[in-house]
């Protein structure tokens, strides 16, 4: 913040006393959603109650609960402004059920009250996210089907299509690269 003071009629007075009683911040961050971002295939979206710090690519790990190894460090690391944060890859995650775990040591709010990773109002809990990666599953549901090849079919020769319209090699377009 910035306060000037200017004297009334242009008058020079050097004494001068400020006093801000700002409410004090006692609620520890939580995480409000998260969702992975199946369109890219690269990581996962996560939103926050208000402004954290400390998120990013070392405070987040990966786990593919299918193979039981841990993904390599993130690489990417993006946020918009308010409490919007992307962590993730330069490629595509192998198919899979993962679990994305944020380590709250790190991740504070701007009171510096660590993460509640559980939301039971006590700060200094891991959140975790489960999710799944599955190449050609256009609708979802964890099953690659008729119905995600019609999706790629009804979009095929089509520019500017997402993983969900048939754009499984995320090229932004649907040809025979996809099927």
């Amino acid at each position: 913040y910035l306060v000037e003071v200017y004297g009334y009629a242009s008058q020079i007075n050097w004494n001068y006393a400020i006093t801000i009683a700002a409410p004090l911040d006692t609620t520890p961050p939580t995480v409000t959603s998260a969702s992975f971002d199946y369109n890219t295939g690269w990581g996962v979206g996560v939103n926050f109650s208000e402004i954290v710090s400390g998120f990013g690519p070392e405070t987040c790990t990966f786990y593919n609960d299918t193979t039981s190894t841990p993904l390599p460090s993130p690489e990417i690391y993006d946020n918009w402004p308010g409490a919007s944060n992307w962590v993730g890859y330069r490629h595509a995650i192998p198919d899979g059920n993962y679990t994305m775990t944020i380590h709250s040591g790190q991740v504070q709010d701007l009171g510096y009250h660590a993460l509640d990773g559980n939301a039971d109002t006590t700060a200094g809990d891991d959140y975790q996210f489960s999710f799944f990666a599955l190449s050609g599953d256009a609708n979802r549901d964890r099953t690659v089907d008729t119905a995600d090849f019609l999706l790629l079919a009804n979009d095929f020769n089509v520019a500017g299509m997402n993983f969900d319209g048939g754009d499984f090699n995320h090229d932004g377009k649907v040809n025979a690269l996809d099927f």
